[in-house]
């Protein structure tokens, strides 16, 4: 009878940790919302254990912030400093660093001058005149309520895995980088030794730690990425549509976008930017975020968890996230994701099925210090589940379980359907225009 309450109780607790997550207002394409409890089933009913994981295409975070919620210590990572930013301000901060009234003063103060990248490049195109200098007045009072030093960090971002950077020090960019990752003490957690702190602290002449401006500058550069996620969340909640892209972009076209039942005529400016909807899932943990192009930061060996989450871009029509994305990134650099040296090697690596697998086989190559690997597969991948299983054999894993998950999604509506009795529906779906169907691939 004990283990019946027991039980019981996990359950409670699984479905009110999932039920946190799953309000977390987010408009992400391949966000894996609807996936949490059955993650969550296929680790429980299989008995696996672990302490740590790597999340290595982290987008919405929505996956990190489940394993978070559980005790594991995370990891993160995603090439767009857009996911980036979310997965810091979700799985790093442990409360959140910007008030009501700053966020007042981000939407409606009016510096004296301020940029004006987005009105020179989106004006009439994804958004109004007014729309464009709400956008370009909030970054530069991102700036003024944060400082300059924010954007420092910012510029690490793009450049390559944090951990790489040595000694905090701001100056060393690009391929430099590479050749100083052997350096590291990679054996020392972030939370001991802080060996990745690239952004988040300085060293006096004598290459030690000054620790009051390092608090200083850390909770300003926290401040800063909350205060860009909100506008981010901002933006995806109100111009994303949701259905057909334009041009492959997640923002909607400014005529449709105006006009639809979601805006009814609305500029986003006249909309309050608003965090309420986080406070309930801030919470602390022992996470660490990485912006890094996934081959890189496995190539680094900086990283060994006990567990590996894996849900690569899937080689199809909606897979080139940087090119969905574009916009925030171009907004977060004021530059042309053309001109993103890191987005166009990174970004178009999983995007296309000619060369996926080739891909796909290298970076499964780079992942055998990781105990267990569980891989989010949809049947509209570049390959069908028979490859992809083989694959992960190849890889050296020989233990492979493939869990069918009760969903699938209908693009041309718009819609996903939940059925209990799967097998059933799968038979009978094949009528209608359905494709997607989620599978979960436990390898050990």
């Amino acid at each position: 009878m004990d283990d019946f309450f027991e039980d019981l109780r996990e359950k409670r607790e699984e479905h009110s940790l999932i039920d946190k997550i799953s309000v977390i207002p987010s408009n992400y394409v391949g966000s894996k919302r609807r996936l949490l409890p059955h993650i969550v089933n296929a680790i429980k009913d299989r008995q696996i254990k672990f302490d740590s994981v790597l999340d290595a295409f982290s987008g919405s975070a929505m996956v990190s912030m489940l394993f978070k919620f559980m005790g594991k210590t995370v990891y993160a990572n995603d090439l767009l400093t857009s996911s980036a930013i979310t997965a810091i301000c979700l799985l790093e901060c442990d409360k959140i660093p910007i008030s009501e009234s700053e966020l007042n003063f981000l939407c409606n103060n009016h510096p004296k001058e301020h940029g004006t990248f987005v009105l020179d490049n989106y004006k009439d195109k994804f958004f109004t005149e007014k729309e464009c200098n709400f956008l370009d007045r909030f970054k530069e009072n991102v700036v003024a309520l944060c400082g300059e030093k924010f954007y420092c960090g910012m510029e690490l971002l793009s450049k390559a895995t944090l951990a790489s950077i040595p000694n905090s020090n701001f100056s060393v960019y690009g391929k430099s980088l590479k050749n100083l990752r052997s350096i590291h003490n990679v054996d020392k957690s972030f939370w001991t030794e802080k060996w990745r702190d690239t952004t988040r602290k300085r060293r006096d002449d004598n290459n030690e730690i000054m620790f009051g401006k390092a608090l200083k500058e850390m909770y300003s550069k926290y401040k800063g990425a909350f205060s860009l996620f909100a506008v981010e969340n901002h933006i995806n909640q109100n111009c994303f549509l949701g259905g057909r892209y334009y041009n492959g972009q997640t923002i909607a076209k400014l005529e449709h976008r105006i006009k639809h039942i979601k805006n009814d005529g609305q500029d986003i400016c006249y909309k309050p930017v608003t965090i309420n909807g986080f406070k309930e899932i801030i919470t602390s943990g022992n996470c660490c975020v990485f912006n890094s192009d996934i081959i890189d930061l496995l190539e680094s060996k900086a990283l060994k968890t006990d567990f590996l989450y894996l849900d690569p871009p899937y080689g199809n029509a909606s897979s080139d996230y940087a090119i969905l994305y574009r916009f925030l990134e171009e907004y977060l650099y004021e530059c042309k994701l053309e001109d993103m040296e890191h987005i166009q090697r990174g970004a178009k690596r999983f995007c296309k099925s000619k060369g996926y697998q080739e891909q796909f086989e290298n970076l499964l190559s780079l992942c055998g210090d990781f105990g267990v690997w569980m891989i989010s597969y949809n049947d509209s991948s570049y390959a069908n589940l028979d490859v992809i299983k083989s694959t992960i054999k190849n890889a050296g894993k020989k233990e492979i379980d493939v869990i069918e998950v009760p969903i699938t999604y209908q693009y041309r509506k718009g819609k996903n359907v939940v059925e209990s009795d799967f097998k059933k529906y799968l038979e009978e779906g094949k009528i209608h225009l359905q494709r997607g169907v989620e599978y979960l691939i436990l390898a050990r």
